[in-house]
Formats: structure tokens, sequence, C-alpha cells
């Protein structure tokens, strides 16, 4: 497959999968046959599971595998709207919540529902064809060697970045109308977060037009409004007083990994956890990391 510099971002029309025009290129650039490539469309590549929270993992195999992580890399050196911070160095479900410490502000925050599966492959045709100029035969190509029965996958590596792009009209279309009233968006995967002076009642109403204009529905269990000098939770962390905080969920599974590595410190898969965690959670409170030096543990 052919490589391309590392960490170097470009605009799309510079992405080595833009202007496609060619099948028999396309192989070249995954590195297959053709015949081997029309072979991968089939959904029998998948390894199709369930895990304990009832949702269903379909996971690309083998060759498969390689094409969807080999196009993710490809999809990741392109460059993103700085409203969006999942999926890119140096952004994180941190730097997430960072943007929302505007405290004098409501918070609104919404989740789209059953993002992955609920992105079509139409949608994934639309961004090949439309966005990365290819031929009709090259983008449907690609369209069925990334989808799963129709949609985006779950498990695969492609997905998150393929999700985003697939559906880059509206999130651009929620960023307008966000910034028209002078509200800071965000975007971290499947969550989204509103902060303003203008955010409320008939501000979710309008954003939730858009997002079901574009054939997406939002969780309503999980839409929240946080009022001005309030906490807000803003993808598992705490924003209160211009600041960030550890979720107390996460403090106290840190408690119960850091009490598994004591019981049983040869057990490598506790260290890795309770280290994992940590070092994830001193990212929002450094402090945490130095009580926890002190204590000998790590």
């Amino acid at each position: 497959m052919v490589q391309k510099k590392k960490n170097k971002n470009y605009p799309v029309k510079q992405s080595i999968l833009y202007n496609l025009k060619s099948k028999n290129k396309l192989a070249t650039l995954l590195d297959l046959p053709l015949q081997d490539l029309k072979a991968l469309q089939d959904d029998h590549f998948y390894s199709c599971f369930q895990v304990s929270s009832g949702r269903e993992v379909q996971y690309p195999q083998d060759a498969l595998y390689k094409i969807h992580k080999f196009v993710n890399k490809l999809l990741s050196r392109i460059e993103l709207p700085d409203y969006l911070h999942s999926g890119r160095k140096k952004r994180s479900s941190i730097t997430n919540a960072k943007n929302h410490l505007l405290s004098q502000y409501k918070t609104l925050t919404v989740d789209i529902e059953h993002f992955f599966p609920s992105t079509l492959s139409n949608k994934v045709f639309g961004f090949f064809f439309n966005c990365m100029n290819q031929s009709p035969d090259v983008a449907n190509l690609l369209t069925n060697l990334l989808t799963y029965k129709g949609y985006i996958p779950t498990g695969s590596p492609v997905s998150m970045n393929l999700a985003f792009f697939a559906n880059i009209k509206m999130f651009d279309e929620l960023h307008r109308f966000a910034n028209n009233r002078g509200c800071k968006m965000t975007v971290f995967v499947d969550d989204l977060a509103f902060t303003g002076k203008e955010v409320n009642a008939n501000f979710l109403f309008h954003i939730e037009t858009i997002i079901t204009k574009h054939g997406l529905k939002i969780k309503t269990k999980k839409t929240k409004f946080f009022e001005a000098n309030s906490p807000k939770m803003i993808t598992g962390v705490v924003v209160k007083n211009n600041q960030i905080e550890p979720e107390y969920e996460q403090l106290k599974k840190l408690r119960e990994d850091e009490a598994n590595y004591k019981n049983e410190p040869e057990n490598e898969q506790n260290q890795l956890i309770f280290n994992g965690r940590l070092a994830y959670l001193s990212q929002i409170n450094k402090n945490l990391k130095i009580k926890m030096d002190l204590k000998k543990v790590s």
C-alpha cells in the first residue's frame, strides 16, 4: 500500500484518495488485485459479536481489516475543523470539555443515537463521490468495502473518521448555526456540546431539526441542559468554576483499581488498568498523580 508522509495534515484535495477515477488505481493503492478487492465486498469478512452492554460489534477481518486501517490512516491526515476533538492528535475528551469553561453561560449536551449504524452507505458514497471527487464506480467499491450491511460497522478502525466525514455537512451546518448565535460547539464522536447565552429550548429545537434533516436522531434521554454557574458533565469530565475535575465515578473506579493492584501487585493486568486510569485522570487533575506517587502505588 502506498504510504504518505507522517505527521502531515493537508486539505482534502491533496489526499491520495481525492479524484480517484479508476478501480485499478484503487486496487494498486490498496495493494490487492482488483478481483480480490471486489471479493472483499462480501459481509462474510466481518466477525460479529455482542459485548456485555448489549452493543453489536462488526469487526473486519484479515485483508479487509488492513484496508480499513489503511483508509483510516489516509482519512486521519486530512485537515479537520477546529470543533472536532475525537480521532486526532493532541485532542481528547479533556480538550473537548475545556472548551466549555465559560461557567456564566448555559451548556447543552446532545448525543446522536446509534451514530455508526445510522450512518448509511448512501452518506459514505456521497462523501467519496462529492467531497473526494471520485468516479461513481470507485466511490461505490470503497463504500462497499468500508460498510457492513449498508451502514458503518461499529468495530472498524475507520469507523470514527468515516462517520465524521460522511456526516460533515451536518456537523458544519450545526457549527454555523451555533457560531451565528455566538455559541461554542464541540464534537467528540457522537457527543455534541454547545455553550453560550443563546442556549435554550428554542436552540435545542433547531439543533434537533438540523440533525433530523440529515437522517439522524438524538438520544432524548441523554439530552441535558446545564445552568449557568453550575457543574457540567461533558464527555465524562466535570466542568466547575471555570476548571475541570475528574468525574466521581471515575475516581471511584480508580480506588477500586488501586485496591486490586495492591492485593495482587504481580498481576500485570491489574497494574495496566490502574496505571492507565491514573494516567488519564492525572491529565484532568495533576495533583492526583502526585498523591498516588506519595502512596507509592504506581
